[in-house]
């Protein structure tokens, strides 16, 4: 699956479902994220079946763009994988192995004042005004979180803290002349896997509960959403296999990293099957306009992939 691919306009190299092929990248929506590693996954495959390679399986899966429950989350509570061990081809880059992700809270902080005509504003309770409260509060809240830093290293050394995004959705009243008497704002905290999420959803909860007794208004927190924070160790049996399969093809050793964003791999892991991710990138043009993924890396991967199915098939971890 992929995002959409916003406004148009914004796409200048081609349209986001006609691909085009430009100075060895190939550009489009979903280039990079993922059909470039699903394409190094075929050729791989190929490569393997015709070399007489067993042993190995390959699925591929249409919803980890909204949180891969039915996907990945299904084939690892069912059972139905097999292997020992996953490899995810997520664009990471074919320089970086991303050995795990951090997790994510979802929350939805709702303030309840009273309703009332705009010219009367005596007669309310401004929910915005106490949202606003809380929501200046919260600098504290993301200022304590904040000194925390996991002992991993990560794509972006920024991502090794714990963060907090305000706003991301909001909801309330739609009339200029009106007193709002509710509104909602989105907290996304995001978790490194050091973190335990039962510990973050109560010390926020907390943290907003003892804000909310300095305002008249109701509030109330909902957790609209939970991802887990995975990972394997970096010197991990298949971290090593991969590592030394990448390096004997690029030539280059792979750095071992945590990806800040999400990754089906915590189903899998959760399961108990290790599991890492790697594919062709760079993973920083995923979801932008004019998208696009390196052909040589997609070749590259592909050599790494056939000569990691050679390693493990052979002398599993």
């Amino acid at each position: 699956d992929v995002v959409p691919p916003g406004p148009l306009e914004s796409w200048k190299v081609t349209r986001p479902f006609e691909p085009v092929y430009r100075e060895g990248r190939l550009y489009g929506r979903g280039a990079v994220d993922m059909k470039g590693g699903l394409t190094s996954i075929m050729l791989a495959v190929e490569k393997a079946v015709s070399a007489g390679l067993k042993n190995f399986e390959v699925s591929f899966v249409p919803d980890e763009e909204i949180g891969g429950e039915t996907g990945a989350g299904y084939l690892a509570r069912s059972g139905k994988i097999k292997a020992p061990w996953v490899v995810i081809a997520e664009g990471s880059g074919e320089d970086n192995i991303w050995i795990g992700h951090r997790g994510l809270v979802w929350f939805m902080v709702e303030v309840f004042g009273r309703q009332a005509h705009g010219s009367t504003p005596w007669l309310g309770l401004n929910a915005f005004e106490g949202a606003a409260y809380i929501a200046y509060r919260l600098q504290e809240y993301v200022k304590a979180v904040s000194t925390r830093v996991s002992k991993y290293e990560y794509d972006d050394p920024r991502g090794a803290r714990p963060t907090v995004t305000i706003g991301g959705e909001v909801r309330g009243s739609v009339k200029t002349n009106v007193v709002p008497g509710y509104f909602a704002f989105s907290v996304d905290r995001r978790v490194i896997p050091e973190e335990d999420l039962e510990q973050v959803k109560r010390e926020f909860v907390e943290f907003v509960e003892k804000v909310a007794k300095e305002i008249p208004h109701k509030v109330e927190v909902k957790v609209t959403n939970v991802s887990e924070a995975a990972l394997v160790e970096p010197d991990h049996p298949l971290v090593e296999a991969l590592a030394a399969a990448a390096e004997a093809v690029t030539g280059k050793k792979p750095r071992r990293t945590v990806c800040i964003g999400g990754l089906d791999a915590r189903f899998f892991i959760k399961a108990g099957i290790p599991t890492v991710t790697y594919g062709p990138g760079p993973i920083g043009v995923a979801h932008a306009p004019d998208e696009y993924v390196e052909i040589r890396q997609v070749v590259n991967v592909a050599e790494v992939y056939f000569n990691l199915i050679k390693r493990l098939t052979s002398s599993p971890p």
